[in-house]
């Protein structure tokens, strides 16, 4: 993982991922950093922004991105959307 879209400030996800219900508490320390999360001695930028078009993956390293569904009324797509990231 080398970035996260989330529209909330950055401890909200840093506190999911430290503490997920499912896994079990994460072995490594998290910790929110303002625009990014620190996950053990890894950081991972976090963005907020609202069309996943307009976000910099290629710019964060990442190869690939998944966006689950909204939960928006108006959401035309059903699933999740999977795209490439912009080559480097």
């Amino acid at each position: 993982m080398v970035a996260v879209n989330d529209l909330t400030e950055a401890s909200v996800p840093a506190h999911l991922l430290e503490y997920d219900s499912t896994v079990g508490r994460l072995a490594v320390p998290v910790r929110a950093d303002g625009g990014s999360i620190t996950v053990g001695d890894r950081k991972v930028a976090v963005f907020a922004e609202h069309d996943p078009g307009r976000l910099p993956w290629g710019t964060s390293g990442s190869t690939w991105s998944w966006s689950p569904p909204a939960s928006s009324p108006t959401r035309r797509r059903p699933g999740p959307i999977r795209t490439p990231a912009p080559a480097r």
